[in-house]
């Protein structure tokens, strides 16, 4: 169990010098875990910290987390994640990927429109994620995924420089 809320961090709270008058505010949340169904120790710790001498408890929010869940899906993740096969530090990753069913993969590659992606040697279309990375949906299976970029304005910069060293050169003979 984790408690949020203002000016709580990780150790004290309501405790002072003098133990006794202190330690009502820890009976209080024990009460009210334990009133939950919840074992001490067990299934929560209360361990808390502030500078501040009073807390007010109307802006705090409570949040359990399973543990044990939370290492199912991180495995369950693993078992469907890309597996880079080739990488390029320039431009190009390749990977392949088994996905047990329909999904949505999310690469942690920034957004950027210079990108191609291929799967399965099909060019495909992708979308913006987070509002920062990149995804594109998959069907069931087995895939190979292919990425290449080219930077914005990197081919146009190379047609005006191929066009200016051929004018160079021609002007050049010229003289």
């Amino acid at each position: 169990v984790y408690l949020a809320g203002c000016g709580l961090n990780e150790e004290n709270v309501m405790k002072s010098d003098n133990r006794a008058s202190g330690r009502w505010g820890e009976i209080v949340l024990e009460r009210v875990l334990e009133a939950s169904g919840l074992r001490k120790d067990e299934e929560y710790k209360i361990i808390m910290k502030t500078s501040i001498v009073k807390v007010k408890y109307d802006n705090t929010n409570w949040y359990k987390f399973d543990y044990s869940k939370y290492i199912n899906s991180i495995n369950e993740l693993k078992n469907n994640q890309l597996e880079i096969t080739k990488y390029d530090k320039d431009n190009k990753i390749e990977g392949n990927i088994n996905v047990n069913n329909k999904q949505t993969l999310l690469l942690t590659i920034p957004y950027n429109k210079g990108w191609t992606i291929k799967v399965d040697n099909k060019k495909v279309e992708y979308k913006i994620c987070y509002d920062a990375f990149i995804c594109l949906d998959l069907s069931k299976g087995k895939h190979n995924i292919k990425l290449h970029y080219i930077p914005k304005g990197f081919i146009i910069g190379l047609i005006i420089s191929v066009i200016s060293l051929i004018t160079s050169i021609i002007y050049i003979r010229k003289k």
